[in-house]
This record gives structure tokens, sequence and C-alpha cells, in this order.
């Protein structure tokens, strides 16, 4: 879909905890599918259980968690998945 968007460059890519409750096995096809799309364009997984998508190869993981935890403590952490190679 990024990809259609904008055929060149790709748009990014979010997904709010779309496979929250999908079996292993789809979870590891689709962690390669992001993986694969995150060569070419930024992929935005939002999610309160990151090690779903510990599969996921080259992802770099922000907690954006520790950015409210003063003002609220209970926050669920999130992930970000970007494209390879970029922070």
């Amino acid at each position: 879909v990024a990809c259609l968007v904008d055929p060149a460059d790709g748009v990014p890519l979010v997904i709010d905890d779309a496979l929250a409750f999908t079996d292993p096995q789809r979870l590891d096809r689709m962690s390669a599918a992001f993986a694969l799309l995150g060569e070419s364009v930024q992929v935005i997984l939002l999610t309160c259980d990151p090690g779903r998508y510990d599969g996921i190869v080259g992802a770099h993981r922000e907690d954006f968690a520790r950015h409210f935890r003063t003002a609220q403590p209970d926050h669920p952490a999130l992930a970000m998945v970007g494209a390879a190679g970029t922070d």
C-alpha cells in the first residue's frame, strides 16, 4: 500500500497492534514481510507488547513510554520500527 501511494519513495506505514491476537506462524510471516517492506519504506508499529515483534530483522525500537513516565507512569510501552538504516 505504501508503495502504491508513492511508487518512487513510498510513504510511512503505521500499524496499531493489528496483530495482537494472531497465531505465532502468521506473526513470523508478517515479521518477515515488515522487515522486507522496511527496506524501502518506514514501517511504524505501535504496540503494548514490543516482544511480539522481536522477529523483525534490522528493526529500530523506541520506547515512547519513557517520554511520558513522569506525567503518566502507567502509560503502555510503544515500539517503533523504521526503515533499515534510519534513526
